[in-house]
């Protein structure tokens, strides 16, 4: 059996674009302006095709998910909450 713990990862992107926006330390608040597509209501979901693909890519790709792994963290990581 392959232990997680032990193992090194790593993350590479290809064609990846990242958006973001600068400020000041702690200032987050020009974050949640409607200036940026993140914060737009229709963004806050996937639609039924991109849950198709997100769904998809997950099955293909990711080996390990530290959220459904109750073993090593039985206490689910606040990061994982809103997790569906």
């Amino acid at each position: 059996m392959v232990d997680p713990k032990e193992m090194s990862y790593t993350a590479k992107f290809q064609a990846s674009k990242i958006d973001g926006c600068a400020t000041e330390f702690m200032s987050i608040d020009k974050f949640f302006g409607l200036e940026y597509w993140w914060n737009r209501k229709e963004n806050w979901e996937l639609s039924s095709k991109e849950r198709k693909l997100y769904m998809n890519a997950r099955k293909v790709y990711l080996d390990y998910d530290y959220c459904l792994d109750r073993k090593r963290y039985p206490k689910v990581p606040q990061e994982c909450r809103s997790y569906g």
